[in-house]
């Protein structure tokens, strides 16, 4: 309780800065820590969309099953941000369907490049078929060409910090990253 306190008291002059960016489309970061939990080995899995440098939407909770890999556990949080994604777009475009005319076509970055094969390739193997059907829905956003799946270094993954307790400087870097800055400082740097 003191933790949290004395986190909201330190954080009370940050806000969230949206400008002038190139990335005026909504970009997801999705991530997952692989079996965290060690009582259930239930992955986390977290997301974060951003939009003109500032996150709009965030997520982190655990996985709803045991993920086996690494790589399964990266697909089902990929699957998860999808759907937050297109739910996303679609409240933009009723918003003011100009505003990101150009917007998802589902701009999605990952971490884990297994993950990224599995979303691309509807080839079945031995590895990806015990996944469950429901997580495979951004293997049909990508193949109708409504999503692209992109890898990001883990040191720019935005998302990072949803999914797992980060050191100081890591969290430092996470802070950045959401673009999170002290009204009368402007951006971080």
């Amino acid at each position: 309780m003191w933790n949290l306190l004395g986190y909201l008291k330190g954080t009370v002059n940050r806000g969230i800065y949206f400008g002038p960016s190139e990335h005026g489309t909504l970009r997801g970061y999705s991530d997952a820590d692989y079996a965290r939990d060690p009582a259930d080995r239930l992955s986390i899995l977290g997301h974060t969309f951003m939009v003109y440098g500032g996150p709009v939407a965030w997520r982190s909770s655990k996985q709803q099953s045991v993920a086996t890999s690494t790589a399964e556990a990266e697909y089902v949080a990929l699957s998860t941000a999808a759907k937050e994604g297109v739910w996303l777009q679609q409240l933009f475009r009723d918003l003011n369907p100009e505003f990101l005319a150009h917007a998802f076509k589902g701009q999605l970055y990952c971490d884990n490049e297994a993950s990224i094969a599995l979303a691309r390739d509807w080839k079945v193997n031995a590895r990806s078929k015990h996944i469950d059907v429901h997580y495979h829905n951004i293997r049909d956003l990508v193949s109708r060409g409504r999503a692209e799946v992109s890898h990001v270094a883990t040191e720019n993954m935005v998302a990072d910090g949803m999914t797992k307790p980060l050191l100081k400087e890591t969290f430092d870097r996470f802070v950045k990253l959401l673009n999170l800055s002290a009204p009368w400082r402007g951006v971080l740097k």
